[in-house]
């Protein structure tokens, strides 16, 4: 009979490893989504930005600096 407690005891010790494990595993995987969506709108924006700098570029000539323009039209931008 007391092989068959120990048995159990090393069941239980095996399903609280793994219980840990997996636990584990998917805050490591929550923290990786976090920063993910964390940086996506930043990177997003910042893709945009530069989509709309080059276009104001094409569009009202390459000698042009688009800081001038922000500042120029900074009143415009809110």
């Amino acid at each position: 009979m007391a092989r068959h407690r120990s048995s159990r005891k090393k069941q239980l010790r095996e399903n609280i490893k793994i219980g840990l494990i997996i636990t584990g595993i998917c805050l490591i995987i929550a923290l990786v989504v976090s920063l993910i969506i964390g940086k996506m709108p930043s990177f997003i924006e910042g893709t945009i930005n530069k989509q709309i700098e080059g276009e104001i570029g094409r569009t009202v000539g390459k000698d042009m600096n688009i800081d001038d323009l922000k500042k120029k039209y900074k009143k415009y931008m809110k």
